[in-house]
């Protein structure tokens, strides 16, 4: 998995319903998943920020709370938004806050290393599932869809 699709699997993960399962095992792996990928969402977080120039961090600072607000809001209304587009539409957004100008070259060098950073393979290893252990359970498909990449030699 690279870090883009860990990030969007743990919010996948996080956010699905589970509570119909009443199997302490499954439960148990599902929980050791999602706190896994939380540590690992937090490290790919924390190494995001170091890619930053100490002074694109300190613009970011600046003007983070309202421009995220705007960038949400835009991001929302095209409801599949590329990365690419993403980043054009946060570069618009701050292009808005004064001092843009000057941090602007390093926006782009920044830019370029967290989409490599970002497209990198992981090494994540999830909390594996038994295959047996899910045959034994009551689980539908929206499930099953969900917690695929955690059944131990599953075919991808």
């Amino acid at each position: 998995m690279k870090n883009n699709e860990l990030i969007n699997y743990y919010n996948q993960l996080s956010a699905s319903d589970f509570n119909n399962i009443c199997n302490g095992k499954f439960q148990y792996a599902i929980q050791k998943n999602i706190d896994l990928l939380a540590r690992e969402v937090k490290a790919i977080n924390r190494a995001k920020e170091k890619l930053q120039t100490p002074e694109l961090l300190k613009f970011l600072q600046l003007n983070q709370a309202d421009a995220l607000e705007k960038i949400k809001t835009q991001i929302q209304t095209q409801a599949a938004a590329a990365p690419e587009q993403i980043t054009k539409i946060e570069r618009e957004i701050l292009k808005q806050y004064k001092g843009f100008t000057e941090i602007e070259r390093d926006f782009d060098k920044w830019v370029k290393a967290n989409t490599l950073f970002m497209n990198e393979e992981s090494e994540f290893k999830p909390w594996s599932i038994s295959p047996e252990l899910i045959e034994s359970i009551e689980i539908n498909q929206r499930q099953i869809k969900t917690i695929w990449p955690l059944i131990a030699n599953n075919e991808k």
